[in-house]
């Protein structure tokens, strides 16, 4: 497989608020979208972008660009400094090819479990998507969840 060149648009700790602060006017939303259009006409793979940019990500520029997607968060899960999040079905739903799960794992009393949760409440969100992914790297790279994900931190 050769190596992908991703761009990152908007972190998912910023808000309208922070990009404001720092000269970008407009919405999160409408600043990711501008900045993956910018990656795909540059020749890029994919980018790095929220959860709430992964939908239009998707729809405008294809299934073939790839889309990381960090600020996943299963519900039991705080959102910490993270502003733009969702659950790991949402995000899968919406497009990503890849999830991001940090900190409810690594700061979980039980990790393995945590991911374990995650892994158990996802399994049936990738056949409803219709995507260019393969299956094999789709089960290899994403944790998976439903709508009944778990409520409750992993002990």
């Amino acid at each position: 497989a050769k190596p992908r060149v991703l761009a990152v648009t908007i972190l998912t700790s910023l808000d309208e608020k922070a990009l404001k602060e720092i000269g970008l006017e407009g919405s999160p939303k409408d600043a990711a979208l501008r900045l993956a259009r910018l990656a795909k006409k540059a020749g890029l793979d994919g980018v790095v972008a929220s959860p709430e940019e992964t939908n239009s990500i998707r729809k405008e520029l294809g299934e073939d660009f790839l889309i990381v997607t960090p600020g996943v968060r299963p519900a039991w899960a705080a959102s910490d400094d993270q502003k733009r999040i969702a659950t790991p079905a949402v995000a899968i739903k919406d497009g990503a090819d890849y999830i991001v799960v940090g900190r409810p794992i690594t700061e979980s009393k039980d990790p393995a479990a945590a991911v374990r949760l995650i892994q158990i409440a996802t399994m049936t969100v990738w056949p409803t998507r219709k995507t260019g992914v393969p299956k094999k790297r789709a089960k290899a790279s994403a944790l998976r969840e439903n709508q009944s994900s778990p409520k409750t931190e992993p002990r």
